[in-house]
């Protein structure tokens, strides 16, 4: 609870009632109507605890100050944030009260307000008609902004748009016409004026012309705090396209990268797969509400996480449980010139590569949070497996697993083998183990090797083939390893073999029965007191084979 002075709270807010700020005692009956009209305007705070003579009377935020807010702000649809405040040692609650935008806000009895001056006043007739079209049927990205001329035109990114449309390239002189061609410029009192559209793909500097039209991105130093100190800060503004590109490369460069082997390289790998980050950046920007001129993209990348804020709510029908299904685009000329770019999906198919790049590695899944005057997907870094083991994962990318699958294929890898029991003791005993380690199979990611109790399972040599295994060279490692330990001490025990060679004894007893079937050395011994001797002669000699698939 933060705590002020009734002078400082005069000189922060004012003490005049206006479109975005409203005075009340206590929680009215009425207080819906007031968040309906500034949801319609532009938003505001309604203070509780200070009446029309400006005393402080107080409101403390106890349950019944608080139930009668988020009532009003559900009656209305509207996502309403209170705060408690000590103004001179007496509590008050102020209301956050977001603008919204693409669709219409009513009060409870159906009627359409808007905040003139401190009141909330009903539209009729006409009026609440042109309204309606204008807020449901006028996009704001196809508004001219004043004042952009042809200098002001970012050419290479112009010419980008043009060639992937099969247009001839602009010059300075004809920019605005070729801008009016693609749909993003307009005439206006006998000029073309570039569209808010046009400015945020083609202008150099978009937020020189459209307050808010950049991304402010944050690093902070801990996984905690949004508050906390910050290592660095940046605002960016530059045509979409290659503002995308600008951030993927800022917070590579910024965020946490590691090194893999890929193939026969060892590659930097950063936290995050590239795809995924750019279709959260694109998202974000695409998506965002145009209307909402002063809101930012804000982009915060943390120790352990990296969050991509978008100002206004979901588009249209959207909503948190249906955005892998449905898809609405609120920019829709926007969309439609990335699209042409390759650079998004009109089918809405970019949140779906989302989640299977973040799949692909082992990493979480994008969380989302959205409210009437923002989005945010939020990305996690963590996962249960190494980074060059997500880079090998995602190898496979083109193969559908689960995460199970995806798991016990990475034991596979630095096992060499994975039997029923190591693949419980992996996932629980919750997983059908005998049907995922038989789909695996069918998928031809895994193959059987033995029967009954001398089961195991590898990776099938179409994986190997085309993604390769380290586990398969460390395994014929500890083979020889093995081996010659089995030589040098003349009797070893699994145990003992499991401590020297610190793994598991799963993996011990599936080496020397290879190694036995193989007639290179022989059990002695029954069950636990088991141990196993060198065998002397040649190896062609040898009694055994390798057990068949």
């Amino acid at each position: 609870m933060s705590a002020v002075s009734a002078g400082e709270l005069w000189a922060a807010v004012g003490r005049v009632e206006h479109e975005r700020l409203d005075f009340k005692a206590r929680v009215p009956k009425g207080l819906s109507d007031t968040f309906a009209a500034m949801a319609m305007t532009s938003g505001g705070i309604v203070v509780i605890g200070i009446d029309d003579e400006r005393q402080v009377v107080g409101a403390p935020l106890d349950q019944d100050v608080y139930d009668g807010v988020m009532t009003a702000g559900h009656d209305v649809e509207v996502s309403v944030r209170t705060h408690e405040l000590l103004v001179d040692g007496i509590p008050v609650v102020l209301i956050e009260v977001p603008a919204v935008a693409g669709r219409l806000v009513t009060t409870p009895n159906g009627r359409v307000l808007r905040r003139v001056g401190s009141s909330n006043q009903p539209l009729r007739g006409d009026a609440l008609a042109r309204f309606v079209r204008a807020i449901t049927l006028h996009p704001r990205e196809d508004d001219p902004v004043p004042d952009v001329t042809a200098v002001d035109v970012d050419l290479d990114a112009l010419n980008e748009l043009l060639s992937a449309q099969k247009r001839p390239r602009a010059t300075r002189r004809t920019a605005l016409k070729s801008m009016a061609d693609l749909g993003l410029a307009v005439q206006r009192d006998g000029s073309l004026v570039p569209t808010v559209a046009g400015v945020v793909l083609a202008t150099t500097v978009p937020d020189a012309h459209i307050r808010g039209a950049r991304v402010q991105f944050v690093e902070r130093q801990d996984a905690a705090s949004r508050t906390g100190a910050s290592k660095s800060r940046r605002t960016l503004s530059a045509p979409l396209p290659r503002l995308v590109d600008d951030l993927v490369a800022l917070i590579e460069a910024s965020g946490q990268r590691h090194e893999a082997v890929v193939g026969l390289r060892r590659e930097v790998v950063p936290a995050y797969p590239r795809e995924v980050l750019r279709e959260a950046l694109l998202n974000a920007l695409a998506h965002r509400d145009y209307q909402l001129s002063g809101g930012t993209v804000d982009v915060t990348l943390f120790t352990d996480r990296l969050e991509v804020r978008s100002p206004g709510g979901l588009a249209g029908h959207v909503t948190l449980d249906n955005l892998r299904n449905e898809h609405f685009s609120r920019n829709g000329r926007l969309m439609g010139a990335l699209k042409s770019l390759d650079l998004v999906d009109e089918f809405g198919e970019g949140v779906d590569r989302m989640y299977e790049g973040m799949a692909g590695r082992l990493l979480p899944e994008p969380a989302w949070m959205a409210t009437d005057a923002s989005v945010t997907v939020v990305l996690r870094s963590e996962s249960p497996v190494s980074i060059d083991d997500q880079v090998w994962l995602s190898m496979l990318s083109a193969t559908p697993m689960t995460a199970d699958e995806r798991r016990v294929l990475v034991q596979a890898r630095h096992e060499g083998r994975v039997t029923r029991r190591s693949v419980r003791a992996l996932l629980g005993s919750d997983v059908d183990v005998s049907a995922l380690l038989r789909g695996m199979f069918y998928k031809a990611l895994l193959v059987q090797v033995g029967e009954r109790g001398g089961t195991y399972y590898e990776l099938s040599r179409e994986v190997v083939a085309r993604v390769g295994s380290y586990g398969i060279a460390a395994q014929a490692r500890r083979r020889e390893q093995l081996l010659e330990l089995v030589r040098t001490r003349g009797r070893l025990s699994v145990a003992d073999a499991a401590v020297e060679l610190r793994i598991p004894k799963e993996v011990v007893r599936g080496l020397l029965a290879d190694l036995t079937s193989e007639g290179l050395v022989q059990a002695v011994g029954n069950t636990r007191a088991r141990v196993y001797t060198p065998v002397e002669g040649p190896a062609s000699a040898r009694p055994g084979k390798r057990r068949g698939v």
